[in-house]
């Protein structure tokens, strides 16, 4: 009997581009797993880095390409229509696996048949490999999808099948593509949590969420709004829908104040105010933000990590 073909092909995806720093733990880390039937894409953005010598040095352990692309989630999709496996995710470059990551979800997804998804909980890392906090995940509820996204990327596996229902990562996204896609999965599938640690998410200077925290949040905002404007969320979302609208568009207004971009600040307070006046963060924003000023003043990093920019992002939500 072959043991792999008895059991479901798994494929990894995984974008890069100048990662030679991190990417051949990240490789590793794939290779280590106890389960044994785990196909790795590498779709490299022809990285100038040290990379591709890297990647060499693994041929005939994964799979590989390097050619420009027009992003993240370009390299992503490229790396999905490539798959075979019955089961899909995405790690980056920087990310990593625990060693029995990819067999605990299979076992999963064997025991849940409807199951379409399923994440976990990680631990964030910083450019030393050293833990610094843990992502605030738990568990699935559509009403809070969209005011916390707490689902950590590194961590989802998902069906073929609901990606063939849903379409795969949205190209003309670069940060918020991952919750776009989950709120896609989230209206037509089953979505799962594993309450364990199956990754852990590295935080450092070069990292898309620690470098480009402004556009990362405007995205952000953006994919929040179509999804209220969705007729299919909103029944997910059913009598909820003014509470969680109220939320996003609260949040979005602190977002704008501490921008700087009063028109945006009022804009959005006034979106908050229609969809929900009963908020009571509604009568709070004010000492909150003076709260949140406050603070910024006053940031450290987060334990003894070397990285700057992390401390906001790791820890507890923010209060709106």
């Amino acid at each position: 009997m072959d043991v792999k073909t008895d059991l479901p092909l798994v494929s990894i995806v995984t974008p890069s581009f100048n990662q030679g720093e991190f990417i051949e733990e990240t490789v590793q880390s794939v290779l280590a797993q106890d389960y044994p039937n785990i196909e790795h894409i590498v779709i490299d953005g022809a990285s100038t880095d040290s990379t591709l010598s890297i990647l060499r040095r693994y041929d005939g352990k994964i799979s590989w390409i390097s050619e420009p692309d027009r992003g993240q989630s370009e390299a992503i999709n490229k790396g999905f229509r490539r798959a075979r496996g019955e089961i899909l995710s995405w790690l980056c470059a920087d990310d990593l696996y625990y060693p029995d990551t990819v067999s605990e979800v299979v076992e999963h997804f064997h025991q849940h048949d409807g199951t379409d998804m399923i994440y976990g909980e990680s631990q964030y890392i910083d450019s030393q490999g050293q833990p610094i906090g843990m992502y605030p995940s738990s568990e699935f509820n559509a009403t809070s999808l969209l005011p916390f996204c707490f689902i950590p990327q590194p961590t989802v596996f998902m069906r073929k099948s609901i990606l063939d229902r849903v379409g795969l990562v949205d190209s003309q996204l670069h940060y918020a593509m991952d919750l776009d896609l989950w709120a896609r999965v989230a209206m037509q599938g089953r979505i799962d949590f594993m309450p364990r640690i199956l990754a852990r998410y590295r935080l450092h200077d070069g990292t898309k969420t620690v470098s480009s925290g402004s556009a990362v949040e405007r995205e952000g905002i953006r994919v929040r709004e179509r999804y209220l404007g969705d007729p299919d969320f909103r029944k997910c979302l059913g009598s909820s829908f003014r509470r969680v609208a109220g939320v996003v568009y609260l949040k979005a207004a602190a977002f704008y104040f501490y921008d700087g971009d009063l028109a945006k600040t009022f804009q959005y307070m006034m979106k908050a105010v229609a969809a929900d006046p009963t908020n009571p963060e509604l009568w709070r924003l004010p000492f909150n933000a003076w709260r949140a000023v406050s603070k910024k003043r006053q940031r450290r990093l987060a334990g003894d990590s070397p990285d700057g920019r992390i401390e906001h992002l790791v820890g507890n939500r923010p209060a709106v």
